[in-house]
Parts: structure tokens; C-alpha cells; sequence
């Protein structure tokens, strides 16, 4: 039942945002010698779920796209990796922490009965982001107090569209180049 409209709109905002932006650092990264680039993902990209096709492609293909992004890159000393949470008790996820049974099946899929909190997945990024994981290239952190086996997840709560609410449309591509250029004048226009 997604429409092609809502399919364009969740890949526009998860992976054209992370295309955009990895964009938008390269060139300033490769003068500063090195870098670390870290796409948020989702559990979600690497597991399934009834009801939000649209979101788990997209968090999937945000995955491979660091991966990609991490060979692509190395070669200038700027690795590239993607974290991977859980539900999170954010207002984007209000609407669906509020539904009993989305919240009960997410709470049943963690070890600590509840959501993780946004401190915690920034615990994550942090340490990517720092010179402590200077060897780590290409991973896919899963941060996420629940069963790293996606053939032990059991079900996986249904999303009912709560992905979609709450979203502004996404910027233009006009609209990213121009921010870039705005953040980096050097910024030449075209792919990584």
C-alpha cells in the first residue's frame, strides 16, 4: 500500500540526506588528510518488519552506502561507518510508542525492557567519531540491547506508517548544493 510518492519521500530524507551530506564533507575531509563519516542507519536496515517497506529499504541501502562509501574513501583516510539502533524513545517515535502494540513488541525485543535513549546511541557515534576507532572501517554497529541475531528476533513489531508522520519534505537538490557550497565554497559539484 505505500505509494510511490511515500517511497520517494523516506529514500529522498534517508538516502539521498546521507549522499548529500557524505558530499558535502569529502572534499574538506581529503584536505584535512582524514575523517570519519558516520550514517545513521537502523536495526531496521538490517532486519524485516510488517509494515514499512519504504523505511527498512532505505536503512539498507544507508548501509551498503557506507560500506561503498568506506572502500571508495579509505584511500584518503576517511573511514566510513554506520550505527545501527534500536527503537528509540525520541519524538519521532512518540506516535509509535504510544501504540500498545508496537511498544510491547519493541520492548519484547530488548534485553532491558525498554527503548534506548538517545544519550545511549550517541555513546556509539562518539566513539566512531573519535581517534579510538581509528582501524574500524566499514562496520555496521549495532547499538541495540536486543539479539544481534536477526534468526533469533523473533517478530519484529509492525510499524503501522509511524515512519512517515512528522517529516517536512525533504530539501531539493538545488537546495543541498547550495547549503554545501554555503558550508564549502570549494565543493565541486558531482558524485564522491
Amino acid at each position: 500500500e505505500t505509494t510511490t510518492e511515500e517511497w520517494d519521500r523516506v529514500f529522498n530524507v534517508n538516502v539521498r540526506g546521507c549522499f548529500f551530506g557524505i558530499r558535502a564533507v569529502v572534499p574538506a575531509m581529503q584536505k584535512a588528510g582524514a575523517g570519519s563519516i558516520i550514517n545513521i542507519s537502523s536495526i531496521y536496515g538490517l532486519i524485516g518488519a510488517p509494515g514499512a517497506t519504504a523505511y527498512q529499504a532505505s536503512k539498507g541501502a544507508v548501509r551498503l552506502m557506507a560500506k561503498s562509501c568506506a572502500v571508495d574513501l579509505a584511500p584518503f583516510k576517511i573511514r566510513v561507518n554506520s550505527v545501527h539502533p534500536g527503537v528509540i524513545d525520541t519524538p519521532m517515535t512518540k506516535d509509535l510508542l504510544t501504540q500498545p502494540e508496537f511498544r510491547s513488541a519493541a520492548v519484547a525485543m530488548t534485553l532491558t525492557g525498554r527503548p534506548a535513549r538517545p544519550d545511549e546511541v550517541s555513546q556509539a557515534v562518539l566513539f566512531l567519531a573519535s581517534d579510538e576507532s581509528s582501524y574500524v572501517v566499514g562496520a555496521v554497529l549495532v547499538a541495540w540491547y536486543g539479539s544481534v541475531d536477526p534468526d533469533h528476533l523473533g517478530e519484529a513489531p509492525p510499524m503501522k506508517g509511524g515512519w512517515r508522520r512528522g517529516r517536512e519534505e525533504p530539501a531539493s537538490d538545488e537546495e543541498h548544493e547550495a547549503s554545501a557550497a554555503d558550508a564549502d565554497p570549494d565543493i565541486a559539484d558531482g558524485d564522491l
